[in-house]
C-alpha cells in the first residue's frame, strides 16, 4: 500500500488509521510531519502510539523518536566536502536554498556551520531560503548575486537548487567554478549532465532501499528506537574543479 499525504498532518493521521485497520506488517514513514520542525508533540505521540501496535520505520533522522529509524548519514561526506572546498581555495562560502522549518535542511546547515572552521573555511551565517526546485535555486542565486561581496562558493541544499543557481550564474556572465563554485546534495540524475557534473553528496539509494527492506525482515528483533545509518559519499564534478 502506497499513500501520499502531501505533508498534511490530518491526512497522515487518516492514513495511519487506514493502515492500522488493514493490519499491515509494517509502516514506512518518509518525511511528512517528521521533517517539520514545527510539528507538535501530539503528532509525534500518534506515530509512537501506532508503532506500539504496528512497527513504524522512520526515514528521517529524529533523535529520541521511539520507533525504528533508517536514515542517510551525511556527516563524513559533509566533512569531505568542506575539505575539498578548502583544498581548492574556496574559503568564503554561502548556503543556498531550502526552508528553515525542514528538519533535514536544518541538520545539513548545522553540520556545515559546526565544522567549517576545522577546515579553515568561513561559511556565512546569512542563508537565502527557497523551495527545493530549479526555479527556487535560480531566484535564490539571483538574490545572492545582487548582494555585495560575492562568495567564492555556494553549497546548495540539493541538486535541483544547484541547477537553478548555475543558470543564474551563467545569466550574469560569470563562470563556474572560476568565478563561483557550486555544490549540491542527493546526486540526482540531473547532476551528472550539467557543467561536466555537479559536485554533490550522494546517497546509495540501492543500499538505502535494502536497509529499509532488511529492517522490515528483522523488525521483530529490532528495539523500538533502533537507528540504522546509511552512509553517503562525495562525488566531485566540474562545478568545483576545472
Amino acid at each position: 500500500m502506497l499513500c501520499n499525504s502531501e505533508s498534511k498532518p490530518e491526512l497522515e493521521s487518516q492514513i495511519l488509521k487506514d493502515f492500522l485497520a488493514a493490519d499491515v506488517r509494517a509502516i514506512i514513514f518518509m518525511g511528512g510531519r517528521l521533517d517539520n520542525l514545527n510539528c507538535d508533540s501530539a503528532s509525534i505521540q500518534e506515530i509512537e502510539d501506532v508503532s506500539k501496535r504496528i512497527p513504524v520505520i522512520s526515514c528521517v533522522d529524529y533523535p529520541g523518536l521511539h520507533c525504528v529509524q533508517v536514515f542517510q548519514d551525511v556527516h563524513s561526506s559533509t566533512l569531505d566536502l568542506l575539505k575539498h572546498l578548502s583544498g581548492r581555495g574556496y574559503k568564503d562560502i554561502a548556503l543556498l536554498g531550502g526552508s528553515t522549518y525542514v528538519r533535514t535542511t536544518r541538520n545539513r546547515r548545522e553540520e556545515i556551520l559546526n565544522y567549517a572552521e576545522d577546515f579553515g573555511v568561513n561559511v556565512r551565517r546569512e542563508v537565502i531560503d527557497s523551495d527545493y526546485s530549479v526555479a527556487g535555486g535560480y531566484v535564490a542565486m539571483s538574490q545572492l548575486l545582487d548582494k555585495p561581496n560575492r562568495p567564492q562558493a555556494v553549497i546548495c541544499i540539493n541538486d535541483m537548487v544547484a541547477a537553478g543557481a548555475l543558470s543564474a550564474i551563467q545569466n550574469r556572465h560569470l563562470r563556474t567554478p572560476q568565478d563561483i563554485a557550486v555544490t549540491g546534495y542527493d546526486n540526482l540524475e540531473i547532476s551528472r549532465y550539467i557543467y561536466h557534473g555537479i559536485t554533490t553528496i550522494a546517497c546509495d539509494y540501492i543500499a538505502y532501499s535494502e536497509a529499509i527492506v532488511n529492517a522490515i525482515k528483522q523488525i521483530d528483533d529490532l528495539d523500538n528506537g533502533s537507528r540504522i545509518a546509511v552512509q553517503t559519499s562525495l562525488i566531485i564534478g566540474g562545478t568545483t574543479r576545472l
